[in-house]
């Protein structure tokens, strides 16, 4: 994302998925919560898990995976924000009978 004319380098500069999904939460009033999980003990799983939900009227659920616990939250705020640009569409009847709808 690129401001021209602002004198602001901060707001030259890309924001991960993390951040905007911030911003948006604050814009649009809704809560956002991380939930981490450590890489499998066995070592069967070499990645890192996380969850983040969104407080909304229909609540969001995403998961990410990543080679860090930064990486995987990062993974499900990318595909958080992925989901939020869907939200707003009619919702199927399948979908009108689950209470979360769940990310990919």
């Amino acid at each position: 994302m690129v401001f021209r004319g602002s004198s602001d380098p901060e707001a030259c500069q890309m924001h991960t998925a993390k951040r905007r999904l911030e911003i948006l939460s604050e814009n649009f009033k809704f809560s956002v919560q991380y939930t981490n999980f450590p890489k499998s003990p066995d070592g069967s799983d070499p990645l890192y898990f996380a969850l983040v939900s969104l407080g909304l009227e229909r609540p969001i659920v995403c998961h990410g995976r990543g080679s860090t616990m930064e990486a995987a939250a990062e993974n499900a705020a990318f595909n958080a924000i992925t989901n939020l640009c869907t939200y707003d569409q009619p919702a199927s009847p399948h979908e009108q009978i689950s209470a979360l709808p769940v990310c990919n």
